[in-house]
């Protein structure tokens, strides 16, 4: 990539955030008091949409039967990196230091350019036992803490989020971890959900983050079939 043809990224990346798509507020799990959802970035322009992602948090636990709890705490777990967009990044740091009552934590994932399933099945297996080790999103380490804080019931409710920017890529290779390691959701399952929640496929580096760690799952007797192939 050029020097011209960089900037013209960086350009690019500080129009492209529209606020919240309630289509992609989803209620992901339950536990007590506390709620945890998926969306994409609350970043517009140079605003954070608080509001607005509430109220689709409303609707959509109202529509799941529950009932919005009355001043609860947000804690947001961004996916984002640096280069995805420095204004992204800038607006949502500014929002939470400005908003102390809120939580903030920063989890950058990356996905995977290599494909597992594109390996023998030996060596996939192999690296899949090792994956802790060498896989930089390690999936475990944000899903544990997800879990962690959706059990850790305090007087005050919680409601907790995950987003990267679209709410799509990223967003799916977590939600995917989530759902397969706590939920018993299978691979297939979880690919499938990510798929439709916008109208095109996850990218293929976040498929095959998610596809590592079902591999890395089957040794805990969970993710089903992880050569899955959905029809395109």
């Amino acid at each position: 990539m050029g020097y011209k043809q960089f900037i013209l990224l960086i350009l690019l990346t500080s129009f492209v955030y529209c606020g919240v798509s309630p289509s992609k507020v989803i209620l992901v799990d339950k536990i007590g008091k506390n709620f945890l959802f998926r969306t994409n970035s609350p970043v517009q322009g140079n605003s954070y949409q608080m509001y607005e992602l509430q109220e689709a948090m409303a609707k959509k636990i109202s529509q799941a039967g529950y009932q919005f709890p009355q001043d609860p705490k947000f804690h947001s777990y961004s996916l984002v990196w640096l280069l995805d967009s420095i204004k992204q990044k800038y607006t949502e740091d500014k929002y939470f230091k400005n908003h102390t009552e809120y939580q903030f934590s920063h989890y950058p994932i990356f996905g995977s350019i290599v494909n597992p399933n594109s390996l023998p099945n030996f060596l996939a297996k192999f690296l899949a036992k090792y994956y802790p080790i060498w896989n930089h999103d390690n999936l475990n380490i944000i899903t544990q803490e997800l879990r962690d804080n959706l059990l850790k019931q305090e007087e005050t409710p919680k409601i907790i989020f995950f987003h990267c920017i679209a709410g799509e890529d990223r967003t799916g290779q977590v939600f995917g971890g989530y759902v397969m390691r706590y939920l018993n959701w299978t691979y297939q399952r979880s690919l499938d959900f990510d798929n439709q929640v916008e109208d095109r496929n996850i990218h293929d580096e976040s498929k095959y983050g998610l596809n590592w760690y079902c591999y890395y799952l089957n040794n805990q007797g969970k993710g089903g079939d992880c050569t899955y192939e959905p029809n395109n």
